[in-house]
């Protein structure tokens, strides 16, 4: 497994990466969608060109200019009480960026998790760049996952006021009992069911990362003939 994994061309990682930039666009607008949120064509051309770059750098650029326009949109998803300006990390700047980290790292350590289960190396990345110590491969399958799965439990939380702003401290970290809260919330998110949107059958989201894991493992190998995103149209 490995030596096919580390046997790929550029093309083959090119092609791997274009499905699931591909899928985060479209997950990013069918959350917003959900929520009632719209002036989301420019995502839409967005997407389009994903599937179409030549480039891994194009496809970088692609992904960037999405994640932008799409944070510029997320306020849209949130009740009264709470907003989102900008994505800020290293630190978080408030409170909606500070779950987001901390949902897209616990996400980052199960697609981690699932890429082990599979034989394949989570350091070795098909988008991301290599650097020491960095899960790129980790870090590119999870992009999929982003909006659909890490965002829509992030407003969900605090749209059904699960969290408050007192349950944080003042340097933006949530407070012990809240963290506890938190993390009992997001087992029972990830064990949560839905229809698979290409196969068609209930599945937990824990289980679909597993899965796509799978599937790129299939791509890899050649067991497929292209990797499928995991990629929601509603």
């Amino acid at each position: 497994m490995r030596r096919a994994q580390y046997d790929l061309s550029r093309e083959e990682e090119l092609e791997i990466a274009k499905s699931m930039i591909a899928a985060k666009v479209r997950n990013a607008r069918t959350l917003l969608s959900r929520k009632g949120v719209h002036g989301m064509d420019i995502l839409k051309d967005l997407g389009v060109r994903a599937e179409n770059v030549t480039k891994k750098d194009d496809l970088r650029g692609v992904e960037g200019e999405a994640a932008e326009r799409y944070f510029d949109l997320l306020d849209g998803t949130l009740v009264d009480s709470w907003t989102f300006e900008k994505r800020t990390k290293r630190p978080p700047e408030d409170h909606v960026n500070s779950l987001l980290s901390l949902t897209y790292v616990l996400m980052k350590n199960r697609t981690m998790s699932a890429l082990r289960q599979y034989n394949l190396d989570p350091f070795l990345g098909v988008l991301h760049a290599d650097r020491h110590g960095k899960p790129s491969l980790a870090l590119d399958l999870q992009e999929e996952f982003r909006p659909i799965f890490c965002d829509a439990f992030v407003t969900r939380l605090v749209n059904r006021g699960v969290l408050t702003h007192d349950d944080f401290k003042k340097n933006n970290r949530l407070r012990d009992d809240a963290f506890k809260t938190y993390l009992s919330k997001f087992d029972d998110y990830m064990d949560e069911e839905f229809t698979h949107p290409y196969f068609e059958y209930s599945i937990s989201r824990r289980k679909a990362v597993r899965q796509q894991a799978i599937l790129l493992r299939k791509a890899i190998t050649g067991e497929l003939d292209e990797y499928h995103g995991l990629t929601f149209q509603r």
